[in-house]
């Protein structure tokens, strides 16, 4: 990135509507060459096919500037390339999040890169296993003797409940757990829905606890519109379909109480953002990812998981590997192959984050004036 930068970086293309397959839009060879400068666009590809449209149109100057302006299928390709390197949806259309990840400047690429190496500096000795569950990349990676054995999607803390850094040690892991809502949660999501429906207790398979007996109570009567009914009632969620941890968590004690676990949502795994939950790391495969911490433990095995998910009640599996727990905040990775992934910096941690400042010319045919005079003129933010 410092040689592109010292080769000139790039232009940002300006704003605009949205670009589909098959538009046309005279930002078209911005984008292009946008794409090319970071190496997602290689041009020796589409030489070829451009050479063989040329040929076949008319040597009138208008078919060749509207072969340009085309958003054809291989710079669409391109495109959902870039997307998927930069943490957004690869849905192939130029949007407001797409063309904000375009026009960050190459300076900025290159303090992120920099920034997060030096992060990463702060972790001397990450364990001979661990898992590393990144939030920008919204993913967690399993990793023994460093290899990575494992990886899967994972959901973290919305924005205004973020999910904290830190380092920590795996103990034991619970299936068929049991939830106990944190006093939080249900003064702000449980409380709403409570009052207006005390049903919705029973439907979700919540015990509503007396924290002063510890003896369950109806939900009906409850006074629910009270705020310190939070803190007065317990609401405990038993194991089942609707249980908001899933079939299984992954426990390492600690001063957030934070762990991996399962959702009943799967869906949310197909979004590329995905800031869902309360503050604990929601993962795609927590069978997985416990069988694979048991499949290198002295005392339990992979089998041992899978014998307590078959249960129906909450069942302890200690762990006695040590198995180091590392939620990070980098928002730069590197595949295997050494190429760059460039995450959406989801709780606006990298205050450095910049724009291109100087908008490439649009596409503007000496011929063509009425292309020229319906041109969108450039527009900074």
């Amino acid at each position: 990135y410092r040689e592109i930068r010292s080769e000139g970086g790039w232009l940002a293309i300006p704003d605009g509507d949205a670009i589909e397959l098959e538009d046309e839009d005279p930002r078209i060879p911005a984008l292009r060459d946008r794409l090319e400068v970071e190496g997602y666009y290689k041009p020796e590809t589409w030489a070829g096919e451009l050479l063989s449209t040329i040929s076949m149109a008319s040597n009138d100057d208008a078919d060749t500037s509207a072969t340009e302006i085309v958003f054809d299928a291989r710079l669409q390709d391109a495109l959902k390339e870039f997307q998927r390197h930069h943490g957004l949806e690869d849905d192939g259309v130029v949007g407001g999040n797409t063309l904000a990840a375009l026009n960050e400047s190459v300076d900025s690429k290159i303090d992120r890169i920099a920034d997060t190496m030096n992060r990463w500096r702060h972790y001397d000795d990450l364990g001979d296993q661990y898992i590393w569950a990144n939030i920008p990349s919204f993913t967690a990676e399993g990793w023994r003797n460093n290899r990575r054995e494992i990886a899967m999607k994972t959901i973290v803390g919305m924005p205004s409940r973020e999910t904290p850094v830190f380092s920590d040690q795996v103990e034991y892991a619970v299936a068929n757990p049991r939830w106990y809502a944190p006093v939080s949660i249900v003064r702000r999501d449980k409380l709403p829905k409570l009052a207006k429906d005390p049903s919705y207790a029973a439907r979700k398979n919540f015990k509503v606890i007396d924290r002063a007996t510890g003896q369950s109570v109806s939900a009906a009567s409850v006074d629910w519109t009270d705020p310190a009914a939070a803190e007065t009632y317990q609401l405990v969620q038993g194991p089942g379909a609707s249980n908001a941890l899933g079939d299984l968590k992954i426990i390492f004690p600690n001063q957030y109480s934070v762990y991996l676990h399962g959702t009943p949502g799967m869906s949310l795994f197909d979004r590329a953002q995905r800031t869902f939950s309360s503050g604990c790391v929601r993962l795609e495969k927590p069978k997985e990812m416990a069988k694979w911490i048991a499949a290198h433990d002295p005392e339990v095995s992979e089998r041992d998981v899978s014998k307590a998910l078959e249960g129906s009640n909450p069942e302890r599996i200690e762990f006695k590997s040590e198995t180091q727990i590392h939620i990070t905040y980098m928002t730069v990775t590197v595949d295997e192959d050494g190429e760059p992934n460039f995450w959406r910096d989801v709780y606006h941690e990298d205050d450095g984050i910049s724009m291109v400042d100087k908008y490439a010319p649009l596409y503007q045919p000496a011929h063509d004036e009425e292309l020229a005079q319906a041109a969108p003129a450039p527009r900074k933010g």
